[in-house]
Order: C-alpha cells, then sequence, then structure tokens
C-alpha cells in the first residue's frame, strides 16, 4: 500500500529489523484479510482488518530507529505509541468514519496487550481479536523458520509460569526471569488464539513441530504435549 510504503520509506531499510517489520507488516495484513474472509465479512470490515493488519506495528520503525530495541520495557509501549500515529498521522489520509477510525485505533493500541481492554465494545472486539491472531501467527512462523526466537534455555520454569500455561492461559511478563522462560511464554500465545482459522493455520504449517526441534530439549517436552492436545496433532 502506497501510504504504507510512504511512511516507512523515510527510515533505513539497511537496518535488518527494519526490513524485518515491514515484511512481518504485509504478511499480518493478509492473514488478517484471510480471517476476516472466513469470518464471513463484508468488503468494507475485510478493508479495515487489512489497514489494521498493515499498520498494527507501525512504531515498531520509530522504535527500532530510535531505541534499537523491539523490547517495550526499554522503550514504549508499541502498541500504544503506534495507535496515536495511526490516529495523527495516518487516519486522515484514509477515507474513514469517526467509527471506523476508532476501531483501527483501539486494535492497534491493543493488539499487543496481554488482555483486550475493557473499553472496546462487541464490534471494535473482533477487529481486535483478527490483529491480534495474525500477528501471533505470524511470530510463530517467525520463530519456525529461525528469523527470531525468544529466548536461549538457560534455567528452570518457575512454578507461576508452568501453572499459568498449563491452565491454558497468557504469560505476563512479569512472571518471566530467564530464556527458558521467554520460550515457554511464547508457547502460550496459543492460548490466545480467537478463531478456528487461525490455529487451522498454525496446525497445518505445523510451525510448533518445527520450533520444538529447533528449542530441542526435554524441559519443554510437557508443553508442547498439552499444544499438540489442543491442536489435534497425532
Amino acid at each position: 500500500m502506497k501510504l504504507f510504503d510512504d511512511y516507512t520509506k523515510q527510515f533505513d531499510f539497511s537496518n535488518e529489523k527494519i526490513e524485518l517489520k515491514y515484511h512481518h507488516s504485509y504478511r499480518v495484513q493478509k492473514l488478517c484479510e484471510m480471517i476476516a474472509k472466513n469470518l464471513k465479512m463484508n468488503e468494507r470490515d475485510l478493508y479495515l482488518a487489512s489497514i489494521t493488519g498493515l499498520f498494527h506495528d507501525i512504531a515498531r520503525f520509530r522504535q527500532i530507529t530510535e531505541y534499537h530495541t523491539f523490547l517495550d520495557s526499554q522503550s514504549f509501549d508499541h502498541g500504544d505509541v503506534g495507535a496515536d500515529i495511526f490516529n495523527n498521522e495516518i487516519a486522515n489520509q484514509l477515507d474513514l468514519s469517526e467509527e471506523e477510525r476508532i476501531i483501527i485505533y483501539k486494535a492497534i493500541k491493543y493488539h499487543n496487550k496481554l488482555a483486550i481492554g475493557n473499553d472496546v465494545n462487541d464490534r471494535e472486539l473482533i477487529f481486535c481479536q483478527i490483529v491480534r491472531d495474525a500477528d501471533k501467527v505470524d511470530i510463530l512462523y517467525l520463530f519456525a523458520t529461525n528469523a527470531s526466537l525468544p529466548g536461549k534455555t538457560d534455567g528452570e520454569v518457575n512454578s507461576d509460569c508452568h501453572r499459568i500455561f498449563m491452565n491454558k492461559q497468557s504469560i505476563s511478563h512479569e512472571y518471566v526471569t530467564n530464556g527458558t522462560e521467554k520460550n515457554v511464554a511464547a508457547l502460550a500465545s496459543l492460548w490466545d488464539i480467537n478463531f478456528p482459522i487461525s490455529k487451522q493455520v498454525i496446525k497445518e504449517k505445523k510451525y510448533f513441530q518445527q520450533i520444538e526441534k529447533m528449542l530441542n530439549h526435554e524441559i519443554y517436552n510437557k508443553y508442547f504435549k498439552l499444544i499438540y492436545e489442543d491442536l489435534e496433532v497425532e
């Protein structure tokens, strides 16, 4: 999309992190479109889902340029900042109603949070869920293709991380203290998948099987066992 390309061309594409996020954004856009089509959304809502996917990580480019990191804890919340960038620099260049602008704003804002905020209505919620699914599916793709792995297996998994995972819940960063737990938290992203089509892609592409081979450590066996049971992988 020309608007997205015009915005991002101000950043240094010789930086591999910039290029990574550029391509990630387009893949998430396509995944959002796929999920929206599977939900039988109308053409206008397909468009909104597509725009949300493309711009969900728009703050990453500024984050990488200014702070040289993807870690929000060391820079800024890229969901919050991205929503503001969209609102202030992008939205007025698109033919959006006020309701549509708010939908995209909230979807970008909440795409990276542990949970979606209580200030969303039912219509907004669907778009938040779509982009969260699409983002997680593509991040699993990146893990599976070894473009990025969360951490090194460098310790045990604490009781809180283990309990939360086995309860099929997302793991907050506050419980993560080492590389092993980073990996377990990444695996737990499956528990926040909202739509069957998203799980179908994960299953068909065998992302978790590829990740398991790369991690190659028995400490993760019980977690993959639960994942495969959930995905009905034989």
